[in-house]
């Protein structure tokens, strides 16, 4: 299990807050000096890259940058039993995956299905809630997501 100290802040369910006429979000969570937050509104990866920017004060689709930080989202995904886009992508170029526009130095790809394998067509990564690894994808696919910001 994750370690870190977890805590639940107030529910956010305006509808100005992401592009549905019924949003389904979650609650924002504490976990290491940040917050997470689901949002059960499934869409592309690109869409949910704008949506975590453009409608969440100052927070981007969630970057996993540690073993506990990967165990953390998976236990939001666990409880949700959905999966959900993260914000990994080589779109820029092939091969080369980033956290937004920061170079990623930590993975968690998935060991038994040679992961990423989807060349210049899969783009996009996705945590899957039934195991710890991550995937790559086609970036049209719906899936909820999971945008983070600085705890402030």
């Amino acid at each position: 299990m994750y370690q870190g100290k977890t805590e639940t802040c107030s529910t956010h369910t305006a509808s100005s807050d992401i592009t549905s006429d019924n949003p389904l979000v979650g609650k924002w969570t504490v976990w290491n000096q940040h917050l997470y937050l689901m949002v059960y509104n499934a869409t592309d990866w690109e869409n949910a890259f704008s949506i975590c920017q453009e409608k969440f004060s100052n927070a981007h689709l969630v970057y996993i940058e540690s073993e506990e930080e990967n165990n953390f989202v998976h236990s939001m995904l666990t409880e949700s039993d959905k999966d959900a886009w993260i914000g990994l992508s080589d779109a820029d170029e092939e091969g080369t995956w980033k956290w937004g526009s920061v170079v990623a130095d930590f993975f968690v790809w998935s060991e038994w299905s040679n992961e990423p394998d989807g060349g210049t067509r899969e783009n996009c990564a996705v945590k899957l809630q039934v195991d710890k690894p991550w995937y790559d994808i086609e970036c049209y696919h719906e899936f909820y997501f999971i945008c983070e910001r600085d705890f402030l």
